[in-house]
């Protein structure tokens, strides 16, 4: 046996009288099987419902009733007899109370009781059974929960006008294992699991689609759900910014510091991480290239003199208290998640700044700056932490780049040097590695020439949609993300592009009354979006890729409310998820 909570209070008012206040409480199952435990707060439920159809009828709401229920603890003991009853109704404030149970000899055959109790003497003063059959012969058993309905009326000596008992004989679910599904759903929403409950009520809802009872749960749980996102979306972006805000204020006096400490490095470190984080990219170079200075100073002031030129010093860590102070610093400040992503690969060493300094340069559309960098910081690396580590080889570089005209030039290089040293498989590889590059090296180029030779007409483009949508589709067809971020052209084009947008090159399209253009305008929007995420493709660029995420769609409007409203879950998605706490 399970007992089962009271689910609601029903509030019978009429402008004449004092109407009597009902409480009907989930049916207990005594079927002996637990399948069947839906079934108790599915039946009251649909009670519950057709007094809703009633004008006189006052339904107070199931999640207050869960709340009453917690507070006098009936989830253990249940609704057994009518003295019970009556001291549930009193706590309640009802006049009366309804409870019942599911009996079965042998499913698939059952029977429900109700019983009406008057709280104030606590006797039965009513009771009805009905019998039918859950599965495929139970298809008729919901058509006996009207005179269970009646019964109730008939205790409480209502009487109903005609139009309102038509309403209230209304049966829209037919089967108890469809309303079990549904009971099972009120009680994973009573949990606060709105992931089964979502997914028992499309079950129930499935099984009969004419059940409205469980199709207005269903919606309103996707309402309570989209609400919950949005609150969670706003206290994330806030919270997070009111946080970073109490780091630029903390780590602000270290621009002004006379004595480098790795405090004090370590704080230089921070504030160009935020500027890189804001889209301050001229300011985030000059403070990287200072800290560059700085940190060499440090290291050469502190490093022990009387170690061996060219050795490792054992016991020299210049890097240590400069961690331990970001580190203590984020998580001080509840910073702690971003301290494992957005404001990871905190370098100390020279050389490990200079990299990422390459690497920033490459996505910001100069490969030609970046690899300089890159080449003078393997050549030049200065202090190192061990011997073996240090910047990377600009081949390896050029390649994670795909910058093959540079890769199959360093390749060249390397297949000289193997002829000269009579290193044989070392040529075979060299010669493989430069077969390769060759071949990239020409489809780079047909893709570069592609695109630069579209950007050069779009520059004069038509102003008819027909003429210009072959200009467009040539555009989309162009743009690949890692063909334009190794030629530079990424951060540049979708600049380029949304001057176009601004300046109404693309309004043919946008505002014709034909579907196809207007699609067509949709991928090259999209197109662009993604090529402007794989600049920004690290995690302390959140903000620019966010604000991708919102440019787009400001220029590729939602087409109805369907389509508003995954806009906007995109929106909460791309925040909650990017805005860590």
């Amino acid at each position: 046996m399970r007992a089962l909570a009271l689910l609601f209070v029903l509030a019978i008012s009429g402008p004449a009288f004092a109407a009597p206040r009902v409480a009907v409480a989930a049916l207990e199952n005594h079927t002996g099987d637990a399948s069947m435990d839906g079934a108790g707060p599915g039946v009251a439920a649909v009670l519950t419902s057709k007094f809703t159809k009633v004008e006189a009828v006052d339904v107070v709401e199931r999640e207050r009733i869960a709340e009453l229920t917690a507070e006098i603890e009936l989830g253990q003991s249940g609704l057994v007899d009518p003295r019970t009853a009556a001291e549930a109704g009193r706590i309640l404030g009802a006049d009366f109370m309804v409870f019942g149970s599911i009996f079965s000899a042998k499913l698939p055959s059952v029977a429900v009781t109700l019983w009406v109790v008057e709280v104030e003497t606590g006797k039965v003063i009513a009771s009805q059974e009905v019998r039918g059959e859950v599965g495929e012969r139970g298809e008729e058993f919901f058509v006996l929960i009207d005179e269970l309905a009646f019964a109730i009326l008939d205790a409480l000596q209502l009487r109903l006008a005609a139009r309102d008992r038509i309403a209230f004989g209304e049966v829209d679910v037919r089967k108890l294992d469809t309303v079990d599904v549904y009971g099972r759903a009120l009680e994973a929403l009573e949990s606060g699991n709105a992931g089964d409950a979502k997914q028992l009520l499309s079950k129930a809802v499935s099984l009969e689609p004419e059940f409205t009872l469980a199709e207005e749960a269903l919606t309103r749980l996707a309402a309570e759900v989209s609400s919950r996102r949005s609150v969670w979306a706003h206290e994330a972006i806030t919270t997070t910014k009111e946080r970073w805000a109490r780091l630029d204020a903390r780590i602000a006096p270290a621009l002004d510091a006379k004595e480098i400490t790795p405090e004090v490095l370590a704080h230089r470190a921070l504030i160009a991480r935020r500027a890189l984080m804001n889209g301050e990219f001229d300011r985030y170079f000059e403070l990287e290239e200072q800290r560059i200075a700085d940190t060499q100073a440090y290291i050469e002031s502190t490093r022990p003199d009387t170690v061996v030129p060219g050795a490792w010093p054992r016991d020299f860590s210049p890097n240590s208290d400069f961690w331990r102070v970001a580190r203590d610093l984020l998580k001080e400040l509840e910073l702690g998640n971003q301290a494992s992503w957005q404001y990871s690969d905190l370098f100390f060493f020279p050389w490990e700044i200079r990299t990422q300094l390459a690497d920033t340069l490459f996505v910001l559309g100069e490969p030609e700056q970046a690899m300089a960098l890159a080449i003078d910081n393997y050549q030049h690396p200065g202090f190192k932490k061990h011997p073996s580590e240090g910047p990377p080889h600009p081949q390896r570089v050029s390649y994670k780049w795909e910058l093959w005209p540079t890769y199959t030039a360093l390749t060249q290089q390397e297949v000289r040097k193997a002829e000269l040293a009579g290193d044989k498989k070392a040529l075979v590889d060299a010669n493989d590695d430069l077969d390769k590059a060759l071949t990239k090296v020409e489809a780079h180029k047909r893709r570069v020439d592609a695109y630069e030779a579209t950007a050069r007409k779009l520059t004069a483009a038509p102003r008819d949609a027909a003429s210009l949508s072959k200009l467009v589709q040539a555009e989309v067809k162009s743009i690949d993300s890692d063909v334009l971020l190794a030629s530079g052209h990424a951060l540049k084009g979708y600049r380029a592009y949304l001057a176009r947008v601004e300046s109404g090159v693309y309004e043919p399209l946008r505002t014709s009354s034909e579907r196809r253009y207007r699609d067509l305008f949709e991928d090259l929007a999209e197109a662009w979006r993604k090529t402007a995420d794989a600049v920004f493709h690290e995690h302390w660029f959140v903000e620019q890729r966010l604000q991708n995420l919102l440019t787009y769609q400001e220029q590729v409007p939602p087409e109805g409310a369907e389509e508003e409203e995954r806009y906007r879950e995109r929106v909460e998605s791309a925040i909650t998820g990017g805005y860590r706490l």
